[in-house]
């Protein structure tokens, strides 16, 4: 007996499919691996912002929601500005999504994972210098996922 595939694994209309995401990650970031939990699909993989410096994320997608960002190694510090809380990386403004965010019919590939460079390269700079985070930031106040 087979389990059933959440609607968004295979379906693309309006919202590219788990499958299609996963053809085109590892198209340009053969680094990442997917893996799946009930109705969420994550891709697990590295990324080098600033040369000598390896992080692992992971970035989780479920029907119905946008993608979310986790950095697994080296663990995230717990005084982290510009995150959601528990570890998620802040990559985009969910609100913003007609302008500049991701919408359902973006691709992981070319907004999540290039932004998530981005803030890892800030990151990295925060850490280092413990200065005020200098990336790109929109308020958080309202925020709605």
């Amino acid at each position: 007996m087979s389990r059933s595939q959440p609607k968004f694994w295979r379906s693309s209309r309006g919202r590219e499919s788990a499958l299609l995401q996963h053809g085109r990650i590892v198209s340009r970031f053969p680094q990442f691996r997917m893996g799946r939990r009930g109705k969420v699909v994550s891709w697990t993989g590295t990324l080098e912002p600033i040369t000598g410096r390896v992080f692992t994320i992971r970035i989780d997608y479920g029907d119905g929601w946008r993608p979310r960002v986790f950095l697994v190694d080296p663990p995230m510090k717990d005084d982290c500005p510009h995150t959601y809380g528990h570890g998620e990386m802040c990559v985009f403004w969910p609100a913003d999504s007609e302008n500049e965010g991701w919408d359902k019919d973006s691709w992981i590939a070319d907004t999540i994972i290039p932004w998530s460079a981005t803030w890892l390269y800030y990151y990295q700079r925060w850490v280092a210098t413990g200065e005020p985070w200098a990336g790109p930031e929109k308020s958080h106040v309202g925020a709605k996922e």
